[in-house]
């Protein structure tokens, strides 16, 4: 899920801050799978970074950098981090950089029927992929006393994702026809991020009150040209641009407290104001505020723990000043947890949650991509609700923990992408609202110390999935279907004598379907071998997918009315792919007592902490 929040400390934060933590900071992680009522309503599932009592007063940091052998397979993740500790304050600043340079050959198939008979287009597209992103946070950490302290965060982000190259097209039909594009791709963005947080300890440590002040904006133009030779009979030039522009505020106050050892209860409430603009066409202004209201209570006992939370959350949306929606949404959450002992227990988690479509589903905009095909947003899309029901079992045994889990999954009115031939002959996608999705299964998931030096951590989930579509898709004849999926992977990792270790990381899922596509991919798995010298300096080698020597990263299958698409995405590399990694960590000055000298109570039931 992309929609998963990151927390150091209980504080919220951007993925890619993981990347100034030095592993030996980290107490344990906490993770929760099914977020309570505090966490907004689209967030799947929560990381706390948990870090140690004690941390070294001074200055800490590392480089790491990855080298590509080849100028035509980059993928290259490069990241730095610097801290200066005082006994009140500390200061950070980090960057992590993203490089993905491939060659890519895009394949398409379609075919349709029509009063003029049976059209078949088949193209290929050999592209080069540039995309990159650097993004540099800073910020710190004020420690006032044991019961106050403040916290600013920021990050500013620059980024783009480009894909540049040749299209050859054939149409066959009563006559065949050949066409040849040049495809050139400009992409800018910029985004920055400003947090400010506070949290206060009242005279009984049990009572805490945090604020949390944001503030987000990001500002894109991403503009693509086809073009053919003018000389030639079938010239084709287009050009399609969009100019996104978003901003948002937000604003976040909670307060904890218990009423006995045993009963806990948190309540807060979130402002969250956004505008998101297409500053090339001003027939797009899209303005959301939302506000919300929560609670929920929690029992901790010696052998049954509940959390019972209701989120409400009220949405106001308006479009171009004209048209305007209100939404009030009632979002339950509860758990229940039996503990068979310290290390079994049983949970029953029941959930609801939303997912609110973004700009690129809501910008109206007509971008033509080739000289048959259409593709627009909807901004009269509603959310999507999502209910969930599962039953967990966990059991840890010695160094190893297994978790079993039965679930249950509703999306209500999917957002989803609806392909069709138009009036006009063209390929037309756009965005709609496509009736319910249900999912149910077993998912199996665990870390298991197979040997005091192999460590393995394998997933697997099976699904049985079954699509109700709405009046629109029967409008355009999209079936129901029903069928069986799954997800599975695994790392395992081996250490050496002499500080040697060796690690693979493993990643297949099946072909999935929406309500009238299907998507798919490759299975994906990389090889790694890293030694360390003086536990300050790492050397590794890293391999991806060797002897595949194309990789699907991303499939798409569509079927319609007289209408059928395949389209394959590959990213063609040499036969063993490698990538050099060079690490170094540095600190100075003596241990101390940890700088985050304020104890939280808790607010959750207990998580899985590794």
């Amino acid at each position: 899920s992309k929609d998963i929040l990151t927390l150091v400390d209980g504080k919220e934060r951007d993925k890619n801050y993981l990347g100034q933590l030095n592993a030996q900071q980290i107490d344990k992680v906490e993770i929760t799978s099914t977020p309570g009522s505090k966490y907004d309503a689209n967030v799947t599932g929560v990381i706390n970074i948990n870090l140690k009592k004690e941390r070294s007063s001074g200055y800490s940091g590392h480089i790491y950098t990855e080298i590509p052998i080849s100028k035509s397979e980059v993928y290259s993740f490069p990241t730095y981090s610097l801290n200066f500790n005082t006994n009140k304050l500390n200061l950070f600043t980090s960057y992590n950089g993203e490089f993905s340079y491939f060659d890519i050959l895009q394949n398409q198939n379609r075919e349709f029927t029509d009063n003029t008979g049976t059209t078949n287009i088949i193209s290929n597209q050999y592209l080069k992929q540039k995309n990159w992103s650097h993004r540099f946070h800073y910020g710190f950490d004020y420690f006032l006393n044991d019961k106050n302290q403040l916290n600013f965060y920021a990050f500013y982000n620059t980024y783009s994702a480009e894909h540049d190259g040749v299209i050859d097209m054939l149409v066959n039909r009563e006559n065949e026809e050949y066409w040849q594009l040049d495809k050139d791709d400009n992409d800018i963005n910029y985004s920055s991020f400003y947090s400010l947080y506070y949290k206060h300890l009242f005279n009984k440590k049990d009572r805490e009150l945090t604020m949390d002040l944001s503030l987000y904006n990001r500002m894109a133009e991403h503009t693509t040209s086809y073009f053919s030779d003018a000389a030639e009979m079938n010239s084709f030039n287009q050009i399609n641009t969009l100019k996104p522009r978003q901003n948002e505020v937000s604003i976040k106050i909670d307060y904890k407290s218990s009423l006995n050892q045993k009963v806990f209860f948190n309540t807060g409430v979130k402002m969250k104001l956004q505008v998101m603009k297409d500053r090339y066409s001003k027939e797009f202004e899209y303005n959301e505020n939302i506000f919300a209201a929560y609670g929920d209570l929690n029992y901790i006992g010696s052998k049954w723990d509940f959390n019972v939370g209701l989120r409400t959350e009220k949405s106001m949306l308006d479009l171009n000043k004209s048209f305007s929606n209100n939404v009030v949404a009632l979002l339950p959450h509860a758990t229940m947890n039996y503990k068979f002992s310290s290390k079994e227990n049983i949970k029953l988690i029941l959930r609801r949650s939303i997912f609110r479509p973004h700009f690129y589903h809501l910008n109206p905009y007509i971008s033509m991509n080739d000289p048959y095909s259409l593709s627009s947003g909807n901004p009269n899309l509603k959310s999507e609700f999502r209910d969930n029901l599962v039953i967990d079992y966990s059991v840890r045994f010695g160094n190893n923990f297994l978790s079993t889990r039965l679930f249950y999954h509703k999306a209500s009115e999917a957002i989803n992408a609806l392909s069709f031939i138009n009036e006009d002959s063209f390929f037309e996608t756009r965005t709609y609202n496509l009736g319910n999705i249900h999912q149910y299964g077993i998912q199996l998931s665990g870390s298991l110390k197979l040997h005091k030096s192999i460590a393995f951590n394998p997933y697997l989930k099976i699904i049985n999935q079954y699509t109700e579509g709405n009046t629109i898709a029967e409008q355009y004849s999209i079936r129901n279907r029903n069928e069986i999926a799954f997800e599975s992977g695994f790392s395992a990792m081996v250490s050496f004598k002499k500080d040697l270790s060796a690690s693979i990381q493993f990643q297949y899922n099946s072909p999935k379907n929406e309500i009238q596509k299907t998507t798919f991919s490759d299975a994906l798995y990389f090889f790694s071998i890293d030694k360390t010298f003086n536990q300050k300096f790492k050397v590794g080698i890293v391999s991806g997918l060797p002897f595949s020597k194309s990789f699907i990263y991303h499939g798409e299958e569509t079927e319609g009315t007289n209408y059928y698409s395949r389209s394959e995405g590959n990213i063609i590399m040499s036969t063993i792919p490698v990538w050099l990694k060079f690490n170094y960590q540095f600190s100075s000055g003596k241990k101390g007592n940890r700088i985050d000298r304020v104890k939280d109570i808790n607010e959750n039931l207990p998580k899985k902490g590794f």
